[in-house]
């Protein structure tokens, strides 16, 4: 707030006091600080028959703050019991300044038992730069196990045409291709997949360059969910940057517009 003194006249000599008082204010120029409140969502999956699922927990900032906000999470037993129906976790949740969301993931164990569907909790605590909000995420294991096991049909692969780039590092790697073209008789090019695996968390780069006709560039995780986009208006770069956690990924480049047009990718890890 703003702030005041006085100062004072007195013992005058020779003269006579008429306002012997003046008030200074100090006004304060210091914007508010918005402490951003943290929470986290709850989550449910159908367990399999054997191996893991994910369980994905969003830990979603109210705003985002211009200080590395991060947050402690673990898991805690409820009528699931870590070791038998999922894996206990735990560990640290680092926004960088201007990020909002993550993702906390428990794998959850499948199994061939006939039983009610049980649950688990992920908790917040020791939030620093940010206010706990909703501290507590349920886990909702789902059972499948009602009927008779049947066989499984084949899973069609996500994005099957996708061009490994395999496992991404510091070293950039670099594809050049085309986007837009008209292959065949009225089978035009509208889309290009490429795949590629982060074995550690880490802040992911994707640039995608020298093009001569508008594109945009997304990024799914390996569900097929979009995770960030690029289209910047007109022949300029586009550019993606985001932390990602151990996984598979796809990266999708379109043509925007009825136009053909060469382009480079590259992409990276730090």
């Amino acid at each position: 707030n703003n702030e005041k003194f006085e100062v004072n006249l007195s013992r005058a000599r020779n003269a006579r006091l008429s306002d012997r008082k003046a008030v200074g204010t100090i006004r304060d120029n210091d914007e508010k600080v918005i402490i951003p409140e943290i929470s986290i969502s709850d989550a449910r999956v159908t367990e399999g028959n054997r191996g893991e699922k994910k369980m994905k927990f969003e830990v979603e900032l109210s705003a985002a703050s211009q200080k590395t906000v991060q947050v402690n999470y673990a898991t805690k037993d409820g009528s699931a019991k870590s070791g038998e129906d999922y894996e206990k976790v735990s560990g640290v949740v680092k926004f960088q300044p201007g990020q909002k969301k993550k993702v906390v993931s428990v794998p959850v164990l499948g199994d061939n038992r006939n039983e009610n569907n049980e649950e688990f909790e992920v908790n917040l605590s020791r939030a620093k730069n940010a206010k706990l909000s909703d501290r507590k995420g349920v886990g909702t294991i789902q059972d499948n196990d009602t009927e008779p096991v049947k066989p499984k049909e084949p899973v069609e692969p996500i994005f099957p045409d996708a061009i490994n780039l395999g496992l991404l590092s510091q070293k950039q790697i670099s594809r050049v291709d085309n986007i837009g073209l008209i292959e065949g008789v009225n089978n035009r090019d509208t889309e290009d997949f490429y795949r590629f695996k982060v074995r550690k968390e880490g802040t992911v780069s994707i640039f995608v360059d020298n093009f001569v006709q508008d594109l945009g560039v997304k990024l799914y995780d390996e569900d097929e969910t979009l995770i960030n986009q690029s289209n910047v208006d007109g022949i300029r770069a586009e550019v993606i940057q985001t932390t990602l956690e151990p996984g598979v990924y796809y990266v999708e480049v379109f043509p925007v517009g009825s136009g053909a047009t060469g382009y480079r990718l590259i992409a990276n890890i730090v």
